[in-house]
């Protein structure tokens, strides 16, 4: 019987190999837990075992931050002859309480004097794009511990990013992809702040190449390349925010966050 998937915990570089883990001050970390159509499930980090997958990375050479935040444009109230401003208050009954300018653009004065009503326009807000945040790595193993670790993760990032069965109904079923928690850690593997926030998000992009400097392996054992993997692989991965982000005090929070 075919089962949620359960990778457990991955890492990379592994802590008994030659680059142990312990000596890299910064890592990632990235969970997947199950989707929820719930807000007051759907920010909670998986405690334990509670994931598909808990996987380790060195901290990526680039983490880059793009907000982008839609804008239309459309008219609203302000400037009109009943505006509360000072100068509207002062035209309203210098215009003889509009009537003047009225009468102007009735009589097509106001056109012959090359008057034009006021550009009433301004950005109106329509909505913030959904944050993607993209990731990077060329994982070079050194033990024959560490290709299959590299491996494994690879494996995991892939399965992880698509539907599942839904049990006896698969055939006409499937359950929601994974969403991922994205945290940096430092040594100790303690949460780090000094990283921008990554909000509950889904993995869309997967990328593995495993022959990206050509087609060299490491063997291991027998001869009949079973134990044989790839010098270099390349792991690029594309996650979106799962929900919109919005600002409440001094932090981004997602929408299910603030409800």
């Amino acid at each position: 019987m075919v089962t949620d998937p359960n990778f457990g915990k991955k890492q990379f570089p592994s802590k008994g190999g030659l680059d142990g883990s312990d000596n890299i001050p910064f890592k990632l970390r990235f969970q997947a837990v199950p989707y929820s159509i719930f807000s007051e499930t759907r920010d909670e980090a998986p405690e334990g075992s509670n994931s598909f997958a808990d996987i380790v990375l060195p901290l990526t050479k680039s983490l880059a931050r793009a907000n982008s935040i839609s804008y239309g444009m459309g008219e609203t109230e302000t400037g009109h002859m009943f505006d509360l401003t000072a100068g509207g208050v002062a035209e309203f009954f210098k215009s003889g309480f509009g009537f003047l300018t009225a009468a102007k653009d009735l009589l097509g004065v106001g056109s012959l004097l090359g008057q034009r009503p006021m550009d009433m326009r301004d950005s109106i807000f329509q909505g913030a794009n959904f944050r993607n945040h993209s990731f990077s790595w060329k994982l070079v193993p050194k033990t024959q511990g560490d290709a299959e670790d590299i491996a494994g993760i690879c494996n995991a990032f892939q399965v992880c990013s698509y539907p599942m069965m839904a049990g006896i109904e698969s055939a006409s079923r499937v359950i929601h992809p994974p969403v991922w928690h994205i945290n940096a850690m430092g040594v100790g593997d303690t949460e780090q702040s000094w990283t921008f926030k990554i909000l509950p998000s889904v993995l869309t992009d997967v990328t593995i190449d495993t022959t990206p400097e050509g087609n060299y392996g490491h063997q291991s054992g027998s001869t009949n390349f079973q134990n044989y993997y790839p010098a270099v692989t390349t792991l690029q991965l594309k996650f979106q925010e799962l929900e919109p982000a919005i600002a409440a005090g001094n932090e981004l929070k997602s929408r299910s966050q603030i409800k």
